[in-house]
């Protein structure tokens, strides 16, 4: 069984930060949670499916996450194995948001808004979600 939507939500505490009336004081800390939550799936699953030769920097969640979801790919159809390749990129295209907001966009010179943070908690809550919902379905039809 996945994780559902109440256990991904539950492990985002940066969605609480939010909706305070002060979050734009937040808006690195939120980077920073919504990257910890990210690590911590990705053990989660690491834990969870048990794949040979993973990465075991916990930083490393794009390899991570590919490893686990490379189990289920050789029992694939072409479309199903498309989406999990899209659902990697999505993940590294998050990682990179969490990330960009943990440093407060330094890099980039335009200050964080409330919209970074939004888009960065919104997005790690999804591609959480859809990983989980994807295993879920892939492996209780290998399992099956």
């Amino acid at each position: 069984p996945g994780y559902g939507i109440s256990y991904v939500i539950g492990k985002i505490e940066a969605e609480k930060l939010l909706w305070e009336a002060d979050s734009q004081k937040h808006l690195t800390t939120i980077g920073h949670l919504c990257r910890e939550a990210m690590q911590e799936f990705a053990e989660t699953l690491v834990n969870r499916h048990k794949p040979p030769e993973v990465n075991q920097d916990k930083s490393k969640t794009v390899a991570r996450v590919r490893t686990v979801l490379n189990l289920y790919a050789p029992s694939l159809g072409d479309t199903e194995r498309a989406f999990l390749d899209a659902l990697i990129a999505y993940w590294g295209a998050v990682a990179d948001l969490s990330q960009r907001q943990e440093h407060g966009s330094q890099k980039e010179g335009s200050p964080l808004t409330w919209e970074d943070g939004r888009r960065v908690v919104f997005q790690t809550l999804l591609v959480m979600y859809e990983i989980d919902r994807a295993l879920s379905r892939v492996q209780s039809r290998v399992t099956s």
